[in-house]
């Protein structure tokens, strides 16, 4: 109620209905005329009081403040992006102009079915009750007589779980690395973005794959760097085709585990042959790791950064793609003479990842939850790509090719025939079906095109009834 009285006054005053000077009734006199108590009406004068609106005068009332600008006052209200002066759209920054260009995923303005959005995980089947558990625990950890998770705390993010992580990937990645050099950060996304601005000045080229995960462009515009895109071969990054480019290339960023979308893994010899150019150029190379452990047939493939003998390597990890997409939480590790740039760099940026979360996850990790919910994963996801692999053979081989990966959380389908992965693309959705188009991940290069299917986060039985809906899209 006093909101209500608070609002209109104001807006009484702001239109200039209650001129400068006029003297409002006493509040005792307004609360029988609204029929509201004395005290709703006292908190709404109070509160235009403290704004500046009304002022009180000792014995005489209450009254529309003086010097409030008339112009401003008597004026409409000027709807944001016109002006009467000035037709011309209001301007922002040539990087946040080129930012809001550039679309991170295939129609990502529109609301979308499920199926096959990529980057979704089986939030189903991740262990909630475990999870909470732990949560709670920290929680009460971090009551009134414990502070440790409430105050500003570790810029490089909790000590303990930069410990877990250390350990975790000297036994799954072959990464070799002190606690010191980690940062937790809020996704693997803000790693990206903080490496390119720590490593990248303006105008200088960053070379990048092509396809490529339309991310990595966003955190290379953001820091106004050259963006420079190399194709794939069949071993990954092509150095070859690097060496054609003219520009003195700064920073290499690559996702040599499993490359998105197209599910290329850079082969040993080119991992080598890479940090080698890399060294020769003094460039950084930043390694983003954002699936590796989804790997169905042995264990993990070693990181690029465990083979680093220069200590060229930025290496990027996330665990939204291991537990749930909303745990904004990922990790960099960098050289040792890096650091204390990185640690300014995050301080004027995010200050630090929450707290809470962090101490959760590291006895989640130290407690064999993680690993074992990874284990779980990795048969669960070997599983639904099968599934949606077996459904595409049988319901649409005439119109896609697609060969079962050995990793990941999706998969690529390459189209028989001469329609266009976009159109197909839209023509799915009306029909209530999201895939993306390959040529959107496209920056230069020209590959033939197909439709790429994440398929983790996706239960049995809506692959199944997805690719019935999706034969619907292709013509005959």
């Amino acid at each position: 109620m006093f909101r209500q009285i608070y609002e209109r006054l104001r807006q009484s005053i702001l239109q200039g209905r209650l001129g400068a000077g006029v003297k409002l009734p006493s509040t005792r006199r307004l609360s029988n005329d609204l029929g509201v108590s004395r005290n709703t009406v006292l908190i709404a004068f109070e509160q235009l009081v403290a704004e500046g609106y009304l002022v009180t005068k000792l014995g005489s009332g209450t009254f529309v403040a003086e010097g409030l600008p008339e112009s401003f006052l008597k004026a409409p209200r000027v709807k944001p992006g016109s002006s009467n002066t000035d037709t011309s759209p209001r301007t922002v920054s040539g990087r946040g102009s080129r930012l809001t260009e550039l679309e991170a995923a295939f129609l990502s303005d529109q609301e979308l079915p499920r199926a096959f959005q990529t980057g979704l995980t089986s939030i189903n089947d991740f262990p909630f009750d475990i999870w909470k558990r732990i949560l709670s625990r920290s929680l009460r950890g971090s009551g009134p007589t414990n502070l440790d998770y409430l105050g500003y705390r570790e810029i490089q993010g909790h000590p303990p779980l930069r410990e877990a992580i250390s350990r975790y990937l000297a036994i799954s990645r072959g990464l070799v690395c002190e606690p010191d050099q980690i940062f937790i950060v809020n996704g693997s996304q803000q790693g990206l973005d903080l490496a390119a601005r720590v490593l990248l000045d303006k105008g200088e080229a960053a070379y990048i794959e092509d396809p490529c995960y339309r991310g990595v462009v966003g955190a290379l515009r953001a820091a106004e760097a050259l963006t420079v895109p190399i194709p794939l071969d069949e071993e990954g990054f092509s150095i070859a085709e690097a060496d054609k480019r003219n520009e003195k290339v700064t920073a290499v960023f690559v996702t040599p585990s499993h490359h998105f979308p197209t599910g290329t893994v850079m082969t040993l010899g080119r991992r080598l042959e890479l940090l080698e150019w890399a060294e020769e150029r003094g460039a950084w190379i930043v390694e983003d790791d954002y699936d590796s452990e989804f790997r169905f047939d042995g264990k993990p493939l070693s990181a690029l950064s465990g083979l680093d003998r220069y200590d060229r390597v930025i290496y990027a990890g996330t665990f939204s793609k291991v537990m749930f997409p909303s745990m904004r939480l990922g990790y960099l590790v960098v050289p040792a003479d890096l650091v204390s740039v990185f640690r300014k760099a995050l301080l004027f940026t995010s200050l630090h990842a929450p707290t809470l979360e962090q101490a959760a996850l590291t006895e989640f990790i130290n407690e064999g939850h993680f690993v074992r919910h990874i284990r779980r994963m990795k048969k669960l996801y070997a599983e639904k790509q099968n599934i949606l692999a077996v459904e595409i053979q049988e319901h649409l081989s005439d119109f896609l090719d697609v060969k079962p990966d050995n990793a990941g959380m999706s998969l690529i389908a390459w189209l028989k025939g001469t329609e266009s992965d976009t159109e197909l693309a839209e023509r799915a959705l009306s029909r209530g079906v999201y895939v993306a188009p390959l040529s959107f991940f496209c920056l230069e290069s020209s590959l033939p095109d197909a439709l790429i299917f994440g398929y983790a986060g996706i239960e049995e039985s809506e692959i199944r009834e997805s690719v019935r809906l999706l034969r619907g899209a292709f013509s005959y």
